[in-house]
């Protein structure tokens, strides 16, 4: 018997070989002293055609498609107890047991698809929760971020004046309190009539924050007819003020935002009340999220179910089964 022969099949070399069923075959079953002649016998695992035995114990070296191949399960399942029984004779597969055989196959790989489709699902959902509970603290430590910042939340911003809840910011970076302050907006023509004490008042006392350069001409002159193409916003506080010149085309839109200034220069006590309960309200938030992990914690738990599902892996295992059965020329158990 050519047990260097066999060695070499057992290595991948003697792949075409091993498709020869009468080389799988044409050994003895029981050596001298009754030993085992090394060689490929039926696999007792039922996972695949062959196993190759090596005279003394099973290995994990398998026969797939005619070609020696590494079973990925290993010896489970299999122990030196096993009966070695030789490769039953294989006859040729007529046309529809090919197709039977093609159709198990795509059956296996439907079924690890559909178990690795599950799979991904389960992981989406480990992902969707961890994103959720991320985005709920940084929602709530925005919150508290602006709801302990001195200046408040930022409302919006006009041509370099920022408004919060508590401040406004110049256009060259000073920042005064809302409390006291009030904004209008007029044309040029209003703005010299109506508030000409105020920007006299203002231009001489060096209160003016970001003024522009006519400003002088309009506290100085007192025009008989209105400019209602000049647009200005006049921002009044504490400490003084602030003119800013306007296109015209912005009416709209500066009044707006001096009608917004003007809310919440009044509203300044009711909203640090109401910052110092979203403050409160946040803190708790976040020590209730930071503590509480069991959304995701159910989601990673339900992806190791996955991988260990009985349901999944049975059906693996039934259509490799049938393919292994198919390609055999045999059912189990004949």
């Amino acid at each position: 018997m050519n047990t260097d022969g066999d060695e070499q099949k057992r290595a991948g070399q003697g792949s075409e070989a091993m498709a020869d069923d009468q080389v799988l075959n044409d050994l003895e079953g029981e050596g001298r002293d009754g030993e085992v002649a090394a060689g490929w016998y039926s696999d007792p695992a039922h996972r695949s055609h062959a196993r190759w035995h090596d005279g003394r114990h099973w290995t994990s070296t398998i026969a797939v498609d005619g070609a020696a191949a590494t079973d990925p399960a290993g010896l489970e399942g299999i122990d030196s107890s096993m009966p070695v029984v030789l490769v039953p004779e294989r006859r040729s597969l007529d046309r529809s047991e090919r197709r039977a055989v093609k159709a198990g196959r795509r059956a296996v790989r439907d079924a690890e698809r559909a178990h690795a489709v599950a799979i991904a699902a389960a992981e989406r959902a480990v992902r969707d929760a961890e994103i959720s509970r991320s985005n709920q603290l940084q929602i709530a430590n925005t919150q508290l971020a602006e709801a302990e910042s001195p200046s408040g939340k930022r409302i919006g911003e006009y041509r370099g004046v920022i408004l919060h809840e508590r401040t406004l910011t110049t256009p060259k970076g000073g920042t005064v309190w809302l409390r006291g302050c009030s904004a209008d907006v007029e044309s040029g023509g209003n703005l010299s009539m109506s508030h000409r004490p105020t920007l006299t008042r203002l231009a001489a006392g060096g209160l003016l924050f970001g003024g522009i350069g006519m400003l002088g001409s309009l506290a100085a002159q007192k025009r008989e007819v209105a400019d209602k193409r000049e647009l200005y916003l006049l921002i009044q506080t504490g400490e003084g003020g602030m003119v800013l010149q306007c296109p015209p085309d912005d009416g709209l839109i500066v009044r707006q935002f001096a009608m917004a200034i003007n809310a919440y220069a009044r509203d300044v006590d009711a909203n640090n009340v109401e910052r110092a309960a979203i403050a409160a309200s946040s803190r708790a938030i976040i020590g209730r999220i930071s503590a509480d992990t069991s959304e995701v914690d159910t989601a990673m738990a339900a992806v190791e179910r996955l991988r260990h599902d009985p349901t999944h892996l049975a059906a693996i295992e039934r259509a490799k089964d049938e393919v292994l059965a198919l390609e055999s020329g045999h059912q189990h158990g004949d």
